[in-house]
């Protein structure tokens, strides 16, 4: 039953205006039992944690010595001080792909209408879609319902929620972009929110030590039917079944666990050379296709507002929308009229560059953005266009030349 097309209910037909179908609350009775229950041990199990010990690893610092020397030497301690110091500010990141993937993904028309983020269930009482398929929903209810712990949806087919309140109760997905990849996290799209975490601190997410979809694919008992296209398939025996999971100031538990998960990529020396590195920004440690999914995802169990205030920036894909008559135009007036500030990528989208998720091996150092002078001025960074430096105006005229 699960694997066939079934009609939506006729609210979902409807094309209600938005704003009908804006969540009852910030953060429902639900999200917070989840997001309690998910990180209730994350504060002793960090504080127990051993991250120094890591570095004591001989792979670990043979892939240091080689990949980025400039800290090679630097003390277990330090180390272990030092990315912990980083990950306490590292951009938390949603991409979608700008022209829409789907009823159920957010996209520029989203972003233009709506003054939150809603997540994928939302988004189906929000798209004009007749039916879905729930074949297409199985990981994903697995991850949130039998690992994060939501409570199952109660209509009669499982797959999709009963009412819009019941969608309000799941998750947005974002990543937290520890390799400081340049466009955020690219194989979900060439447009990447940055949250200001301030927002969801221990309040609201939940910090999981890999991708859940990754662990459902490649570990999940009943779900597993591991693929070949992202990365060599991670260690699914170390430890309790399922994810490990943290909040966003109580996290250090998470390296012991992502470590032995992408045990074959040497994920401990690859992160720590990319945020510790003393040279310029990705210069010294690369970056694959594969590797940008060695992240710890984390979900939003809250209302993610898309005010000013709630969203540091946005990073746009140089390489698909700079110079876009139609979707790159559009990106910059909505950045405008939100308020947004817009930096330009230069690293792949990876839906664009390998829509075959196994084309793109090369290592690269995902190190280059551009600040988009047109927008700034209507952005929270520049209150008033005196203090916008003296040749902003001609900043602005080679900026459109090259558009």
């Amino acid at each position: 039953k699960k694997t066939c097309a079934i009609p939506l209910p006729k609210k979902f037909n409807q094309g209600l205006q938005r704003q009908e179908y804006s969540p009852p609350t910030e953060m429902t009775q639900v999200q917070k039992e989840v997001v309690q229950n998910a990180t209730k041990n994350a504060e002793s199990a960090s504080k127990t944690a051993n991250v120094a010990k890591l570095f004591d690893d001989q792979k670990v610092r043979n892939f240091m010595q080689e990949n980025c020397p400039s800290i090679a030497s630097m003390s277990s301690e330090a180390l272990a001080q030092g990315i912990d110091n980083e990950l306490r500010y590292a951009e938390l990141v949603s991409n979608f792909e700008a022209d829409g993937g789907g009823m159920d993904s957010f996209s520029l028309n989203d972003a233009q209408e709506d003054n939150y983020w809603p997540n994928s269930w939302e988004m189906i009482f929000l798209s004009n879609e007749t039916s879905l398929n729930c074949s297409d929903y199985i990981v994903q209810q697995a991850a949130e319902e039998n690992l994060y712990g939501f409570p199952p949806f109660s209509s009669t087919n499982n797959c999709i929620p009963p009412n819009f309140q019941a969608a309000a109760n799941r998750p947005v997905y974002t990543a937290i972009n520890s390799l400081r990849i340049d466009v955020g996290n690219p194989a979900f799209g060439d447009v990447s929110l940055v949250w200001r975490r301030s927002n969801f601190a221990d309040v609201a997410g939940i910090v999981a030590h890999c991708d859940t979809g990754i662990w459902e694919f490649e570990c999940d008992p009943v779900q597993a039917h591991p693929q070949d296209f992202w990365l060599d398939h991670p260690n699914c025996t170390q430890g309790p079944p399922g994810p490990f999971f943290g909040s966003l100031t109580h996290f250090s538990h998470l390296f012991q666990h992502s470590n032995n998960f992408f045990n074959d990529t040497n994920w401990l020396g690859l992160q720590t050379c990319r945020m510790l590195s003393t040279e310029d920004w990705g210069v010294e440690a690369l970056v694959t296709a594969s590797q940008t999914l060695e992240y710890w995802e984390t979900v939003v169990a809250k209302t993610a507002s898309l005010t000013p205030s709630r969203i540091r920036f946005v990073i746009a894909s140089f390489a698909s929308l700079f110079g876009h008559d139609e979707i790159g135009d559009r990106l910059r007036r909505i950045c405008r009229r939100k308020g947004w500030i817009l930096v330009w990528g230069f690293g792949d989208s990876l839906f664009a560059a390998a829509p075959d998720y196994d084309s793109s091996k090369t290592p690269k150092p995902f190190n280059r953005r551009l600040l988009d002078p047109i927008t700034l001025d209507n952005t929270t960074l520049v209150h008033d266009t005196s203090s916008l430096p003296m040749n902003h105006a001609q900043e602005i005229q080679i900026f459109q030349k090259h558009w």
